[in-house]
């Protein structure tokens, strides 16, 4: 018996403003899906990692992708801690 094919997953990520329940941003840029997101102490940043061998730093307020860290490989979940640290300082 033939199987349907598994349903496609967005790979995009937003950020809602949890005071009015609105989406503020949709972060684009990852060609496969996300296995780890980090947000820096300060909250103005957050780090995403995923199969598509990137590692992307996004600036949080506006939305835009600060950084794009390529690795070889997909950065697996957890990893992600490892970027965050060095680009609050340097970005």
């Amino acid at each position: 018996m033939p199987t349907s094919p598994p349903r496609l997953r967005s790979l995009r990520r937003r950020i809602w403003d949890l005071h009015t329940g609105t989406c503020r941003h949709v972060l684009q840029g990852h060609t496969g899906r996300i296995n780890s997101l980090q947000l820096s102490a300060d909250g103005k940043l957050a780090a995403t990692a995923g199969e598509d061998g990137t590692a992307r730093v996004w600036d949080v307020r506006r939305g835009h992708c600060r950084r794009v860290l390529t690795v070889s490989g997909q950065v697996c979940q957890g990893s992600v801690h490892a970027f965050i640290a060095p680009c609050v300082c340097s970005c």
